[in-house]
């Protein structure tokens, strides 16, 4: 083997363990079983679901999404009204498990989404180590930095738009499922029809409607009129609306999938496709084929 061949080996061999690196950071295969602190295991939903099972003071809540908030709004009520929690810490416990469950979804698009991407980059580069090592040919350093960047910024790029797009799609959820379940646990806990009322109103009277949210929209809008004319809220029919808010976020992580596979698809066109054949052609520059 020549020099300028064990040169190659080196950097190829150092690039693909980096990329190994950032897999196994994406993917860890062993998890610390034996933490000092309990509760330093557990991530911010976990302590959420401890507290809505048995609250205890002295346990720091952690934010999470909405339902730090509606815990101490719940335990506010109770210290003024002498409410009794349990039935909306319930409520809120099943929605948490649907939390958990569609994050837990969206966290594994995303990895696999990532990981892919890191694999087609691994396949450029253990596909021009082996032809520098079968074929001896020299690659200039300059090369190797050229497809490295290039890639690493396709990557970086990548990470930044998953994010986006991500965000974009599940965000506009996040103040119905706060109002819908606000209302709920104050049904829950038998608060007056004037409390909800002001929630379903504060919610309609913001700007975080979204267009997606037109016919749910529309059924609040009916239920205040409900209120406001026969003084009571059709309860059957505000579970049917939480189940139809979780099947339309439902069908918007299909969504997210769908166009993440946009994503890797524009990925792989601009940044593994170029890298591997601008390989192609160090190889053809200096090997007679």
């Amino acid at each position: 083997m020549s020099r300028s061949t064990g040169v190659n080996l080196f950097f190829g061999i150092l690039i693909l363990g980096f990329i190994f690196y950032i897999a196994l950071r994406v993917f860890p295969l062993f998890q610390p079983n034996a933490r000092p602190n309990p509760l330093a295991a557990l991530s911010a939903s976990e302590i959420i679901g401890q507290q809505l099972i048995n609250f205890d003071s002295k346990v720091e809540l952690p934010e999470y999404k909405f339902y730090h908030l509606l815990i101490w709004e719940i335990k506010a009520l109770e210290k003024r009204f002498g409410v009794n929690p349990n039935m909306a810490f319930q409520e809120l416990r099943r929605a948490l498990n649907l939390d958990i469950k569609s994050d837990r979804k969206i966290l594994s698009i995303t990895r696999t989404s990532l990981l892919q991407y890191l694999t087609m980059c691994l396949f450029t580069w253990f596909m021009l180590v082996h032809m520098s090592a079968t074929l001896e040919f020299k690659i200039q350093t300059i090369d190797i930095m050229i497809i490295f960047c290039w890639q690493f910024l396709g990557g970086y790029l990548f990470h930044l738009l998953v994010r986006l797009i991500t965000t974009k799609i599940c965000a506009p959820f996040l103040p119905l499922f706060q109002m819908i379940y606000k209302v709920r646990c104050l049904v829950k806990i038998s608060r007056p029809l004037q409390d909800i009322k002001a929630v379903m109103e504060s919610f309609l009277n913001s700007k975080s409607l979204a267009n997606q949210h037109k016919n749910i929209v529309i059924r609040l809008e009916l239920y205040l009129m409900t209120i406001k004319t026969k003084g009571s809220l059709p309860k059957e029919e505000l579970d049917c609306l939480i189940e139809e808010i979780w099947d339309s976020y439902e069908a918007t992580l299909e969504k997210l999938e769908k166009f993440l596979l946009g994503v890797k698809l524009m990925s792989f066109l601009l940044f593994i496709i170029p890298g591997y054949f601008y390989s192609i052609s160090l190889v053809m520059g200096q090997v007679d084929l």
